[in-house]
């Protein structure tokens, strides 16, 4: 391998770091990573099928 590779390695694995780093902190925070309600969220099938609408029953943490 030569310097630049490793160089080009080194950045972009701290860049990926700090990106997760910045995905931990804000999952902490209660900020979900979808934050446009419900309505577009994937598993909103799977977490309102009680009752349509309701934030009460979320698993996926889009709707805090």
């Amino acid at each position: 391998m030569s310097v630049g590779t490793i160089i080009i390695t080194l950045v972009l694995v701290g860049i990926v770091t700090l990106v997760i780093v910045g995905m931990v902190r804000d999952r902490k925070k209660g900020k979900a990573s979808c934050c446009g309600g419900c309505a577009h969220c994937a598993m909103a099938g799977m977490c309102h099928k009680a009752k349509e609408g309701s934030n009460q029953s979320c698993k996926c943490g889009c709707c805090k």
